[in-house]
C-alpha cells in the first residue's frame, strides 16, 4: 500500500498537473474512499453486532 504525506499532497499539488500528479491524486483518492468504507463497514458491523445481542432479550 502507497502512503504519501500531507507534505507531498501539497508538493504535488502545487506544481502544474501531469499525468503523474493526475496518478498521485487518483491513488490517494482510492485509498481514502478504501479507508472510509472499511471504517464505515468496522462500525456497522459492530453495531449490528450490539443490537443483535440486545434483541436476545428483548423477546
Amino acid at each position: 500500500m502507497l502512503q504519501y504525506s500531507a507534505r507531498s499532497v501539497s508538493v504535488i499539488l502545487a506544481g502544474a498537473p501531469s499525468k503523474r500528479t493526475k496518478a498521485y491524486i487518483t491513488v490517494l483518492v482510492i485509498q481514502a474512499c478504501q479507508s472510509f468504507y472499511h471504517g464505515v463497514n468496522f462500525l456497522l458491523h459492530r453495531w449490528l453486532r450490539i443490537l443483535s445481542f440486545l434483541s436476545t432479550f428483548a423477546f
